[in-house]
Formats: C-alpha cells, structure tokens, sequence
C-alpha cells in the first residue's frame, strides 16, 4: 500500500511538473508569435502635419509630423499611417540682405510603433530655402540706387503635406496586437 501511495505522489507531481512546463512553453510561445522584429535600415515615410517656417520657427521648435503610410513586417502592421513623429527645427538662417535667402532645416528622430515605443530613426532633415533675391538686389543697385542693397531675400518653408524618408536605426522587437 505504501508503495502504490509513493507513486500516486510521484505521478501527481510528474502531472503538474509537466503541466508547469508546457503551460510556461505555451507562454512564451504566445509571446514570440505576438512581437514582430523590426529590421535597422526599415523605411518609414513622414509628412508635416503643419508648414515650418523661418518667419514663425526657431532653432529647437517642436514640428508636428505623423507617419504617412503603414510599416508592414512579415504582415504585421508594426508602425501605423498616422501614427506621430518627433521632429525639431536644427537649423535656421533668417533672410538676410542684399537678397540673400533664409533656409530651415527639420529633423526627423524617432516614429511611435503600434505598441507605443518610440522607434529611433537614423537623424535626417528636411530642408527648405526662400527666394533668393541677391540678383534683383544687386541689379536695383548698380541701375538705381544704394537702396537695392538692404533688399531681404524671402523666408524659406517647408509647407505642410510634405514628405520626408528615413530609415529605423537600428533592430528593435515590437509587440504587435
């Protein structure tokens, strides 16, 4: 009796034992099955959500991007259409005078994934440059007068709906719903 009572124990425990075990596999392949990794090099297209201009913007200005369209791996949508970019005005030079133009340099640093994590992207600018204006000033001065040479060249934007490629910095593991 006692016998068979040590091995009702040794199977019970065998029993959960194994239950454990393929409950804990179970578990992780769920996991694996639900996070999609996402290659350095994948390319993510932004759009400005507004126009950046050197007449309203300033070095360090934070400009609204979003991504425009879906980043697809192995058929999961691991970066949505939409989906916000952080972007921030690097660069600014104002018009300057004898019709020299103003320029305005964005850069694009990070896109948000479907799970909320934000994906680093290789630093890339987008750039913009006004008129420039240095021929017609100098042309109003040497046939006119000296006033030529105050002439401002035009303030550079970049208008919104523009788009701008870059790419994912480096590997990362998304959890895809």
């Amino acid at each position: 009796m006692m016998y068979a009572g040590k091995n009702a124990k040794f199977v019970v425990a065998l029993f959960m034992l194994t239950n454990l075990l393929l409950s804990s596999i179970g578990v992780s392949l769920a996991v694996a099955a639900s996070q999609t990794i996402v290659p350095a090099g994948t390319v993510v297209v932004a759009q400005f959500a507004e126009t950046a201009s050197t007449e309203t913007r300033s070095v360090g200005d934070v400009i609204r991007m979003t991504v425009s369209s879906d980043v697809i791996i192995g058929g999961n949508v691991v970066i949505k259409a939409g989906a916000p970019v952080q972007a921030t005005v690097n660069q600014i030079k104002k018009p300057g005078a004898v019709g020299k133009p103003g320029e305005i340099s964005v850069e694009i640093r990070s896109v948000q994934a479907v799970d909320g994590q934000m994906v680093r992207v290789v630093p890339h600018a987008a750039a913009g440059e006004g008129e420039n204006k240095q021929t017609t000033s100098l042309l109003i001065t040497l046939l006119c007068c000296v006033l030529g040479l105050i002439m401002k060249g035009g303030h550079a934007e970049i208008p919104s709906g523009t788009t701008v490629s870059s790419n994912v910095s480096q590997e990362i593991t998304i959890a895809v719903p």
